[in-house]
């Protein structure tokens, strides 16, 4: 928290002098410190948000300023997840929107790759995953728009290899118990990315 006011202390400025809203912060950051001083960033998830709310119900602050509050913490979570000090789902599970496509690589991301079921355009059931040596948009069949890249060894890809012809990239169904061995997958940067 000590990171968050130090940086709204020089944020909140009009013409030189700290408006009201780092003062506004400083009486939350109060409450949060007195229900949740010793509760790691990571850990503070949606129940202790309405801890923290339920707390200044209980204060008898007015319904706006307990909403204004509560968005001030957000922000405060947003702001820790841009500087990478927690991760950004810690912020999500704070706004009661987590992105499905963002959901979907944070699960890649914490537990690995599941098998997924279908034809996959071969025209028979496959239980496995679909990777390839190129980076896969929706239109291409990819949930969300993540993108993630992973390592695989070259002398393990012909066996798993679906071959189409006429295809220029290189794709793969690859059952998740051989990949998930192979490491965790890495979020790309999207900047760089050749789409």
């Amino acid at each position: 928290m000590q990171q968050y006011r130090d940086y709204a202390c020089e944020h909140y400025r009009k013409h030189g002098r700290q408006t009201t809203e780092v003062t506004a912060l400083e009486s939350v950051l109060r409450v949060l410190e007195k229900t949740h001083r010793r509760t790691f960033a990571a850990d503070f998830g949606p129940k202790a948000l309405k801890g923290v709310r339920d707390k200044m119900v209980a204060l008898e602050w007015k319904r706006i300023s307990i909403n204004k509050q509560v968005g001030r913490i957000r922000r405060m979570f947003k702001w820790a997840a841009s500087e990478e000090l927690i991760d950004v789902a810690a912020y999500q599970a704070l706004t009661g929107r987590l992105p499905k496509n963002r959901s979907i690589c944070y699960e890649r991301l914490t537990n690995g790759f599941l098998d997924g079921k279908g034809t996959f355009m071969t025209g028979r059931i496959h239980r496995k995953g679909w990777f390839s040596d190129c980076h896969l948009d929706f239109g291409r069949g990819a949930k969300g728009d993540t993108p993630m890249t992973l390592e695989i060894p070259n002398d393990l890809l012909p066996e798993y290899e679906r071959i189409e012809e006429g295809k220029p990239d290189r794709e793969f169904l690859i059952p998740a118990e051989i990949v998930n061995r192979l490491g965790k997958p890495e979020v790309c940067d999207e900047d760089k990315l050749d789409w």
